[in-house]
């Protein structure tokens, strides 16, 4: 085992981060959801995907309505905010089954002059009669000409003529479905593109929030880097008991998993095909989940030497020269800064990196790790 005071404190630091960075993901996510980001990132998807023209029709449709909670105002943006998750199967049937509803009202749509919304326009060429003619067309001809064949079916001479008629009757079915099926995935292929932009919008909008949360949780709970890594140096029973709780952490069951989707619900983070915000966890809403991880990380916050009102140690000499006063706060509050920016990286990310630190100076790996390698 390596025991070098100078990981030590690294490790106490990356724990620090670790437990400060999980009430900001925690905190991100109650924001989030309060101003329903995903949803909100989805619906301006779909606006330009299928034009606001067809946004009514498109959620009252009964592949899409399933999907989230409450109606839809005049202008067919739902009332709760729409789902936060639209299985593309389930998007690309409702965009066809709108176009073969009422295609003339699609073409005469305003979204029918350049620029046009990219889905109705791809349905409108692939599923254009004067292209071979439409699905509903071919089937309707199969239709008649099976009824007239087995009017004539007593004649062996008409009956041969009716297989060779009914045969490519067939083929002209089996090529109107394979159309269907060209339809299909390329709406599914746009949705997918779509849901790839609304992802990194997503996260952009996450990402800020984090870095602004971070910056004031670190100035709120007086969470100075440069202090605790002094005090982390100079005091060993500080330094052992955080390196003790960092192994912990490190090596539970629940420490080994994502920390990024704590009280995440699972279907925006998962991709769940049920498209609904389910609650995180048995029983639990997500305020409740929140406050949960929130005070488990309090109670292992308590050794580290941050919070208000500020040590005596930590604070600048008030009885010095204003240089020195003032260099003294700077100090701190590039402390502060450093721990912000630390936080807004993420849990996950710095329960990777500790698991790094760990790892050195245990001399190894962990044994559940070493044992999943040879697996």
């Amino acid at each position: 085992m390596l025991n070098n005071p100078m990981i030590d404190v690294f490790i106490g630091l990356m724990l620090l981060y670790l437990l400060l960075s999980i009430i900001v993901t925690v905190a991100q996510e109650v924001i989030s959801s309060y101003l329903k980001l995903r949803s909100r990132n989805l619906q301006k998807a779909i606006v330009e995907l299928i034009g606001k023209h067809h946004l009514k029709e498109f959620y009252e449709h009964p592949m899409i309505a399933p999907l989230y909670r409450g109606g839809v105002d005049d202008q067919g943006r739902p009332l709760g905010g729409g789902p936060s998750y639209i299985p593309k199967r389930n998007f690309a049937m409702a965009v066809m089954d709108l176009i073969n509803q009422a295609p003339e009202a699609v073409d005469k749509s305003p979204e029918s002059s350049p620029p046009q919304s990219p889905v109705m326009a791809l349905v409108r060429f692939l599923n254009d009669p004067d292209r071979r003619g439409s699905l509903s067309g071919r089937i309707k001809h199969l239709d008649e000409t099976a009824n007239d064949l087995i009017d004539k079916i007593a004649n062996p001479t008409v009956k041969d003529a009716a297989n060779q008629a009914l045969s490519a009757a067939t083929g002209q079915l089996t090529t109107g479905l394979n159309k269907v099926d060209l339809v299909t995935k390329g709406i599914e292929d746009l949705f997918d593109s779509a849901m790839d932009r609304t992802s990194g919008w997503y996260k952009t909008n996450a990402q800020r929030i984090s870095l602004v949360l971070s910056l004031a949780l670190a100035v709120g709970l007086n969470a100075d880097t440069f202090f605790v890594g002094r005090l982390l140096w100079q005091d060993e029973a500080l330094r052992n008991n955080a390196v003790g709780a960092a192994q912990s952490i490190y090596q539970s069951t629940t420490g080994q998993k994502s920390l990024d989707a704590i009280c995440v619900p699972n279907a925006a983070a998962a991709g769940d095909a049920q498209g609904t915000e389910p609650e995180p966890g048995p029983g639990r809403s997500l305020s409740e989940c929140a406050a949960n991880e929130v005070r488990k990380v309090v109670n292992q916050l308590n050794p580290y030497p941050i919070g208000w009102p500020m040590p005596a140690e930590q604070r600048p000499p008030s009885d010095g020269h204003w240089l020195w006063i003032g260099m003294g706060w700077l100090w701190i509050g590039l402390g502060w800064l450093t721990t912000g920016l630390a936080m807004s990286l993420g849990s996950g990310f710095w329960f990777d990196f500790l698991g790094k630190f760990m790892n050195i100076r245990m001399a190894g790996k962990r044994e559940t790790t070493a044992s999943a390698s040879k697996t």
